[in-house]
């Protein structure tokens, strides 16, 4: 009869006890984010869920805000850093060197990832014109250029910083973030008093002259009648 009933209770009445260890740990350890909750996120997601309902299936612990967060975070795409190996990021080293003199800067972003097949080319642009910048040879060049000769003729329309970069042959984007820093010391963005009385004084002689010439117009256009 007790055999019977060890049976009856093995058969409809599964062992608790790893369940019950199971929540306790979930009820009293953090819970961690591994590829696999990922993954099981993602599909309670897919299946229409919200990120309330989704933290209740992965844990009790879980809060609305975490899961939401989490699954932005997996959803995101990643860095190109964390794609490209160490051996490609070795070759983009290797083909700046063999490039840096040999051809225009505008062409060695493209030039470099006809070269490997890198498929994202948007996505590897930054890194690649980052490891440009950073080559000694550009360096160099960004050192010799006259900078406050430069601002001035930009200051005067006379020449545009992409204009300027492409005739020295140095990266557009180092140009300009040193452009902008030099021109924030050289000018300054407040008015001094000084400043603005030299522009009151030039504006009265700018009006007084207009009104010159007009009254000269004027004078002339009653003698001729």
């Amino acid at each position: 009869m007790a055999e019977r009933v060890t049976n009856f209770v093995k058969e409809h009445y599964p062992a608790p006890v790893p369940d019950c260890i199971r929540v306790h740990d979930m009820l009293h350890s953090k819970f961690t984010w591994t590829e696999a909750e990922y993954k099981r996120a993602v599909a309670f997601k897919a299946q229409g869920l919200t990120c309330k309902e989704v933290a209740r299936r992965l844990s009790p612990t879980l809060r609305c805000t975490s899961t939401a967060n989490a699954l932005k975070r997996y959803s995101s795409p990643k860095p190109v850093r964390e794609l490209i190996s160490v051996d490609e990021l070795q070759e983009i080293s290797k083909l700046v060197d063999k490039y840096s003199e040999k051809y225009p800067v505008v062409e060695i972003v493209d030039r470099i990832c006809t070269q490997l097949s890198l498929g994202n080319r948007s996505g590897y642009h930054r890194l690649i014109s980052l490891r440009i910048v950073a080559h000694p040879h550009y360096q160099a060049k960004l050192r010799d250029i006259e900078y406050s000769d430069l601002v001035n003729c930009i200051a005067m329309s006379w020449t545009t910083t992409k204009l300027a970069a492409k005739k020295l042959n140095v990266p557009y984007h180092a140009l300009d973030n040193r452009l902008r820093d030099l021109n924030s010391k050289l000018y300054s963005s407040k008015w001094t008093e000084e400043e603005t009385r030299k522009l009151l004084d030039y504006m009265r002689t700018v009006t007084s002259f207009i009104r010159c010439i007009i009254r000269i117009e004027l004078d002339g256009t009653h003698q001729s009648t």
